[in-house]
């Protein structure tokens, strides 16, 4: 086997990958690798179909790589909901088994839901938000749970950055989550939570 093959092998296993990816955006990603390996591949065996076919994807994979990055926050919103509402429940016992991924010991009827949000993204469901006042000034976080196709970390960015106000003007300066799986841990470290004992914190200033 020569290089020119691993090149197309190396192509094909992008492609694959790509396609076992929740998140848009790193399905697009990677499958921009693929396209662009399988240019490189068809011009080097002189099948040049395969090249053109794969360069008109890799500029469609660009023209919407492009528009996920310069999307605002204006796209995103809240709306809070009871925690008791016919749609959280049936929301809820629908990816069950997915939340379970990420907080094993999640139980919708055994956390305390004085706040119950939906979180919202160009006005489509994209995942939801409990939690529960521990004190006068802290949250503590019972799920943060956002759905396969929006996990490029922008929701939590709007939530936890440059919309925390949400949790101010209801006088939460504290914010404790509960860990979960190696993936929803990193997740917390990533929107600024730090690690202390037994849980995750983040103070809002």
């Amino acid at each position: 086997m020569n290089w020119i093959e691993w090149i197309g092998y190396a192509a094909s296993f992008a492609i694959l990958i790509s396609l076992i990816m929740t998140s848009v955006f790193k399905l697009r990603l990677i499958n921009l690798g693929g396209a662009l390996l399988f240019v490189v591949y068809g011009l080097l065996i002189k099948a040049y179909p395969v090249a053109f076919m794969n360069g008109a994807i890799a500029l469609v994979n660009i023209y919407y790589l492009r528009r996920m990055t310069l999307q605002r926050d204006d796209y995103f919103s809240v709306m809070e909901v009871s925690s008791s509402s016919r749609y959280i429940q049936q929301f809820l016992s629908f990816y069950i088994e997915d939340i379970r991924k990420f907080l094993p010991g999640f139980c919708a009827e055994n956390v305390t839901k004085d706040e119950c949000w939906i979180l919202l993204r160009d006005m489509k469901v994209a995942g939801i938000f409990m939690g529960g006042r521990k004190d006068e000034n802290t949250m503590e976080i019972h799920l943060d749970y956002i759905l396969p196709d929006y996990r490029d970390l922008k929701l939590g960015r709007f939530l936890y950055e440059t919309h925390k106000d949400i949790f101010l003007k209801k006088s939460y300066k504290r914010l404790i989550a509960h860990p979960g799986s190696e993936k929803h841990n990193k997740y917390l470290k990533k929107m600024g939570f730090k690690s202390i004992n037994h849980y995750f914190e983040k103070v809002l200033q």
